[in-house]
């Protein structure tokens, strides 16, 4: 955990970052599961690199270079 409150949760089953803060956890993982789900739709979760969670308005999504 950062200072600020902010955690980097890595999971087994994903090759992916996902920035949130502490305080936050349990009212994004709703956000998290529908960002994952359409990066799985478009071919396209196993080129992300990070899922930063920490906006008003959704998560920033950064993916491999190419």
């Amino acid at each position: 955990m950062e200072d600020d409150g902010g955690l980097s949760l890595y999971f087994k089953t994903l090759k992916v970052e996902v920035r949130l803060t502490e305080s936050e956890v349990a009212s994004k993982m709703d956000e998290f599961k529908e960002i994952v789900e359409h990066l799985k739709a478009i071919g396209r979760l196993e080129e992300a690199t990070l899922i930063d969670l920490n906006y008003e308005d959704g998560g920033v999504v950064s993916f491999k270079r190419g």
